[in-house]
This record gives structure tokens, C-alpha cells and sequence, in this order.
């Protein structure tokens, strides 16, 4: 009787860091700002969501954000939801809804390096969204218990 191994991947993580390799320089930037919080979850089924916001983000003066203030939100976050699958060492993200609308209908592909409790997840080889800088970004997570 042959079983299919547990998806590695199952479960919920939380950011622990971020960098970016620049190309062709190989420069490595850590790019995680003090306050950075973060969460992917990936769950049975092939469904997975990830938020992240910015650290130093501002709460709007009243209840209702000014456009100004919602801009600068928007800047400091993160966050796709859709299905995902598995290809060798790499897991495929298909988005479904974006806070990027770009990405929304896209496959974002990330390497994928299980160590422990960690996970890190690195892009190929692209533009970086946030600054157009060719570039390979990683995120490092934690396994939440």
C-alpha cells in the first residue's frame, strides 16, 4: 500500500525576514523593516493566502483615512490569496486577488527550502514590483505551532 507524503507546506507561517539579491551585482539588502508583521497560511485543498504589512505603518487621524492616508496604506501592504501546486522545488502561487491587481489572474512561482520550522520562499529571477529593481527576493518563515 503506497501513501502520499503530507504537504511540507500545510499550515500557517509567520515572517521572520526579507532580502534581496540585486542582479547582475549579487549585492544582498536585508529588506525587513523593524515592525514587519506577516502571515501565510496554506491549507488542505491547494487554497493559500499571505498578508504582509510594512513596519512603521499610520493609523488614520479619524475613522474614515484621507486619500493621503490611504495611499500610504496601500504602499505598506501586501496580500494574494488563490490556489497553489507544486512543481519539483517550486511551488506555484495562482492568484486569484491581489492587493497588487497586476498579479491578480497571474502564477507567481517561488523556490521553496523547508529547514525545520523554517520556509524560505525565493522569487525567480524578475523585476521587484515595489522597485522595479532586477532582482531575486526571499522571505523567511516560521512555522506557527
Amino acid at each position: 500500500m503506497s501513501t502520499v507524503p503530507a504537504d511540507p507546506l500545510l499550515g500557517t507561517w509567520s515572517l521572520i525576514g526579507t532580502e534581496r539579491e540585486l542582479i547582475p551585482s549579487g549585492e544582498v539588502t536585508n529588506t525587513l523593516r523593524p515592525g514587519t508583521r506577516g502571515f501565510l497560511h496554506y491549507l488542505p485543498g491547494g487554497r493559500m493566502a499571505v498578508v504582509i504589512t510594512e513596519g512603521g505603518r499610520q493609523a488614520p487621524a479619524g475613522d474614515v483615512a484621507t486619500d493621503a492616508e490611504a495611499a500610504a496604506l496601500f504602499r505598506t501592504l501586501m496580500a494574494y490569496a488563490g490556489r497553489y501546486t507544486w512543481q519539483g522545488d517550486q511551488v506555484l502561487h495562482h492568484i486569484e486577488t491581489s492587493s497588487l491587481e497586476s498579479w491578480t489572474g497571474q502564477t507567481q512561482t517561488r523556490r521553496v527550502e523547508i529547514d525545520g520550522t523554517q520556509l524560505r520562499l525565493s522569487t525567480l529571477p524578475s523585476r521587484d514590483p515595489h522597485t522595479g529593481a532586477h532582482s531575486v527576493r526571499r522571505i523567511l518563515w516560521e512555522r506557527l505551532g
